[in-house]
């Protein structure tokens, strides 16, 4: 069968005999596939251009010459190209099987199955295949903010900017629980210099109201819908003068970056699991709001990925199902490991003069992105009503400038606490019966149990970056005060047995509070 291609033109008129001679070439090629099984390889040879015939059951193939040098003008890829072809074809076909392996002998290769296509003048890397990372997270963390802990990737992804930048940034994250409720970000990711009007760079963080977010230079966007300790994604592009983010999993479109320009730099590299510190922030190394939660996956790219190569990246990220607890040393009872507990109940006695000291100072630093619980269960002796002892103390008694913590029995026969200029009763003293106190911080916020439930969120007075406590948390006495009697400088000896006491570096939740205060 001979066909002749007949490279019909835009508007051309056809008539039916070429039509008529179309569809006769149809049919002839149909009657020619039903005897395939007969089907046998005719000639091969080269020529100036690629054409293929069937006649008399033989198909006869010519190659382009590619050689200019000499030879056959058949390349090597191109034999294994034919082989495969030929191998398949001859399958069950002793004729076409004998021509096959002929072929085969006389090229000097084995079966054409295996297929290596020669790429002159292209990346040996397929258009779909990832380049490789800027930076790729070694192994998942788990950041304990109490351990104020993060990586620095060495990446100053901003240290030159210009219109030909691109970027990808991949995040698998989970955030503890009740960690983003407050106004105090913890701050995944950052590149970023929070100047006014003048930001630039990169950040992730946790915004109020349940939301992640993002900002990139002076542009910022929600980027996920914050759920307890549960796996979430996000992708951010940057290419030239624009950028786009994922919104839960989702591309938003490209947008202009506001302030973003050639000379709008930023020197400092890119953190995970804390921010750079502000002036007006407590810092550990330079570093402030330190992360909560787990990091799966973080990756960092010098280029615009494809969507199918973030999906593909996004999907290794997000691996199984289970989520690792964002607080592994968190015991089967859902508490977090106690930054100090009582190890065992102790009685009181004030001519003892006995007090404990728990060396941690939980105000030596005003930290806007402060956690802290501290809970006690504790009986008064019948002796202490209408007497003033002291449960615990970390608290700077300054006249109009209170800072810290105290609790203590008050002369009206209730237990009271004072939190820096804040004071209140929160419980009466009943013979041989156990009291609680329970304190929390989050941010620049404190609630406290009183007469039997938690009171809502209040701003604590008195309270900012340079109003410090340089006293640790002693229990069984107060710091003293110059008017009172001391030993080693405590006073007001506390008279009464304390079950239970304990401090956490978080605000526990709801659930956790009633968990502890059933155990105890």
């Amino acid at each position: 069968m001979d066909y002749q291609k007949h490279n019909f033109r835009s508007g051309q008129r056809l008539y039916a005999s070429q039509l008529n001679g179309m569809d006769d070439a149809i049919l002839e090629l149909a009657e020619e596939m039903k005897n395939a099984s007969g089907l046998s390889i005719g000639t091969v040879t080269t020529g100036a251009q690629a054409a293929a015939s069937i006649q008399d059951g033989k198909l006869n193939l010519v190659f382009p010459v590619t050689n200019t040098g000499g030879g056959s003008g058949i390349s090597d890829a191109a034999k294994r190209y034919i082989l495969a072809l030929f191998e398949n074809a001859a399958y069950k076909n002793g004729t076409m099987q004998a021509t096959y392996n002929a072929l085969k002998a006389e090229w000097g290769m084995g079966s054409g199955t295996t297929v290596t296509p020669s790429q002159p003048g292209t990346p040996d890397t397929p258009s779909d295949t990832l380049p490789t990372p800027l930076y790729k997270l070694a192994a998942q963390k788990t950041f304990v903010q109490s351990k104020k802990e993060f990586i620095d990737t060495g990446l100053k992804l901003f240290e030159t900017v210009n219109d030909a930048m691109e970027l990808t940034l991949l995040a698998t994250f989970s955030v503890a629980a009740g960690t983003y409720t407050g106004s105090s970000p913890a701050v995944l990711f950052d590149c970023f210099n929070g100047g006014g009007n003048d930001q630039r760079g990169v950040m992730g963080c946790t915004w109020d109201k349940g939301n992640f977010g993002v900002n990139v230079y002076h542009s910022s966007s929600v980027s996920n819908t914050l759920v307890d300790n549960t796996k979430l994604q996000l992708a951010i592009q940057i290419k030239g003068g624009t950028y786009r983010t994922t919104q839960n999993g989702t591309f938003g479109a490209w947008n202009s970056i506001s302030n973003y320009g050639t000379g709008k730099t930023v020197s400092k590299s890119l953190l995970i699991g804390a921010s750079w510190t502000d002036a007006n922030d407590v810092e550990v190394a330079g570093k402030s709001r330190f992360f909560v939660g787990t990091v799966y996956d973080f990756q960092v790219y010098n280029k615009v990925l494809t969507d199918t190569q973030v999906k593909t990246l996004l999907a290794e990220g997000l691996g199984g199902s289970t989520v690792t607890p964002s607080q592994p040393e968190t015991p089967s009872n859902g508490l977090p490991t106690p930054r100090y507990k009582l190890a065992a109940p102790k009685t009181f006695v004030p001519s003892n003069k006995e007090w404990i000291d728990t060396e941690i100072k939980p105000f030596a630093a005003i930290d806007t992105g402060m956690n802290l619980t501290v809970y006690a269960t504790f009986t008064v002796a019948d002796s202490a009503v209408n007497t003033v002892t002291t449960l615990l103390d970390c608290f700077s008694d300054i006249t109009n400038d209170q800072r810290g913590i105290i609790v203590s029995t008050w002369t009206n026969g209730t237990v009271g606490m004072n939190m820096f200029t804040y004071g209140s009763h929160f419980v009466k003293i009943e013979s041989g019966k156990k009291l609680k106190f329970l304190l929390q911080i989050k941010g620049t916020q404190f609630r406290f149990l009183s007469y039997g439930s938690m009171t809502e969120w209040k701003n604590i007075p008195n309270y900012a970056a340079n109003k410090t406590v340089d006293r640790s948390l002693i229990l069984g006495a107060s710091w003293t005060a110059s008017s009172d009697e001391t030993t080693d400088g405590k006073a007001r000896f506390f008279n009464g047995t304390v079950y239970d006491f304990q401090v956490f570096d978080t605000a526990l939740t709801d659930a956790q509070i009633t968990t502890l205060m059933e155990a105890n």
